[in-house]
């Protein structure tokens, strides 16, 4: 598999639209998946089942950076790399995951020791060794980034959630408990490598230390510094959870945030997996990187805030049409974290900066202040309950926002005009939409179906936040430009469409 990207650069817009539409029709084929999982797997198990997990699985996010963050993001950043630089970054992934395998063992027993529940070994041992599995296919996935080979890697993806839900499912049913969910992540793990193997020709050369790797490995290891502080942070409201409320309160808990943030997750991550190699590629080319920086906040901010705001007013028919009757004490739970999940949508105005520009090392250090106040929000809800952690999460999140934009841009050519020009109509239209919904909302009896309730608050929050975003100035010219992005996601035939043009 060739590491040149140098023919990536003809038609670049629409390279990245299209890659970008294929990305959202993957996703929105693993959010029906995610939600599908969700439902069905809300039935065959209980609340304490998914708390022993989200505990375990809390524990095992501290190290899961090791394997699957920093390293493999040198390859999709870097404008020139060679072959045996991406070997010797592969092999110190594989040690990365090995040695995250090594910590989990470690920890096993005496979490469990402190959590007075002995079930809690076995599932983070099973979990710490499918970070191995991880490690040996993150090179190979971040080779189908940098290339732009987004249908692939999306491709991968959906396949890896569609087994995994299955296998849990089949789990599930058998009678195999929590188990099933730790079955879910390790056929996720095992299908996503062997893909990466399969549709990536490129294979490892012995281990060696490649001459120019030292800028990559200070690069990845910011991010995975990064990446290790923001676990420590959010998993910590689940640990605290887990152990001074119980199992039950902690599977409340996750499965709200859960379902609460699958549009910013399912959504903004891999939209960010497309644009971060496109900026990359752009980083030298000041003014066609804001433009392509400015159009993609823009439209990646514009279709995720209407989502969160329906999962806002309809949280009271979303909950127990996606898990059930018997979760019912999700609901304050979900309400409470919509705030934070709405901030989550403007993730990509400071990730495009940071990552692309090459400036981890300023984003790693942010992540630590922040982290220090999101630890802090989590102890200051505490005596308040799971709701309280949430409420103080969310306003912690929505005080620091404009502090993190600011310090994410200084010292680079991207202005504060750029994410103002990109995101100001979007915020009047969210306002005015979640006001027009709420009504509607309170209007609507609880014995309502709730699937007809979900129904109409969606159709009214998204036709008031279309039209608001329409009637600010230049918002019409700005829904119309869309449609210049969607001609870019048809071929047409041209020399710029021949490899290496």
């Amino acid at each position: 598999m060739s590491i040149r990207t140098d023919h990536l650069h003809a038609d670049l817009p629409r390279r990245s639209v299209r890659s970008g539409a294929v990305v959202l029709v993957a996703q929105a084929a693993t959010i029906v998946i995610g939600i599908a999982s969700v439902a069905i797997l809300g039935r065959l198990l209980t609340p304490g089942d998914f708390g022993i997990v989200a505990i375990a699985a809390a524990f095992v996010a501290f190290i899961t950076t090791f394997a699957d963050h920093g390293l493999p993001q040198s390859i999709v950043q870097r404008e020139d790399i060679n072959n045996s630089q991406v070997s010797s970054l592969f092999w110190l992934n594989v040690v990365g995951g090995i040695l995250a395998a090594i910590i989990g063992a470690a920890i096993a027993w005496p979490v469990a020791a402190w959590f007075a529940r002995p079930e809690l070994t076995g599932v983070i041992l099973v979990l710490s060794t499918s970070l191995i599995i991880t490690g040996l296919g993150a090179p190979h996935l971040a080779l189908l980034q940098r290339q732009l080979r987004f249908r692939t890697h999306a491709t991968i993806g959906v396949v890896a959630n569609l087994l995994g839900v299955i296998a849990a499912t089949i789990a599930a049913i058998v009678g195999w408990g929590y188990w099933a969910l730790v079955v879910m992540t390790v056929t996720m793990a095992i299908v996503r490598t062997l893909g990466g193997w399969f549709f990536s020709n490129w294979r490892p050369s012995r281990p060696a230390i490649a001459a120019g790797i030292g800028p990559m490995v200070r690069f990845g290891g910011y991010l995975i510094g990064t990446s290790l502080v923001g676990s420590i942070a959010r998993q910590t409201d689940r640990v605290l959870i887990g152990y001074w409320l119980g199992n039950a309160a902690a599977g409340f808990y996750s499965a709200a945030t859960r379902l609460i943030l699958i549009p910013a997750t399912q959504l903004n991550a891999p939209l960010t997996s497309v644009a971060i190699p496109v900026l990359s590629r752009l980083q030298d080319d000041h003014e066609r990187f804001r433009e392509f920086y400015r159009r993609g906040v823009e439209v990646i901010v514009l279709a995720l805030c209407p989502f969160v705001l329906v999962a806002m007013v309809a949280a009271g028919h979303i909950v127990p049409l996606a898990l059930g009757s018997q979760w019912g004490d999700s609901v304050p739970i979900f309400r409470a974290l919509a705030p934070a999940a709405l901030v989550a949508c403007t993730r990509v105005v400071t990730s495009w900066v940071y990552v692309p520009l090459g400036r981890t090392d300023r984003q790693f250090r942010w992540q630590v202040f922040r982290a220090g106040l999101t630890v802090g929000a989590y102890f200051a809800g505490l005596p308040w309950g799971a709701v309280g952690v949430a409420a103080a999460y969310s306003i912690m999140s929505i005080l620091i926002r404009i502090p993190a934009v600011l310090y994410s841009l200084h010292g680079t050519f991207v202005q504060l005009g750029d994410v103002i020009s990109a995101t100001w109509r979007i915020g009047v239209a969210s306002l005015v939409a979640g006001l027009a919904g709420i009504p509607v909302a309170m209007s609507l009896h609880e014995s309502s179906s709730h699937f007809l309730a979900c129904v109409l608050i969606t159709v009214v929050v998204f036709s008031a936040y279309v039209i608001t975003f329409a009637l600010t100035p230049g918002g019409w010219g700005r829904l119309l430009a869309l449609r210049e992005v969607i001609r870019h996601l048809y071929p047409r035939s041209s020399q710029h469409d021949q490899p290496g043009t």
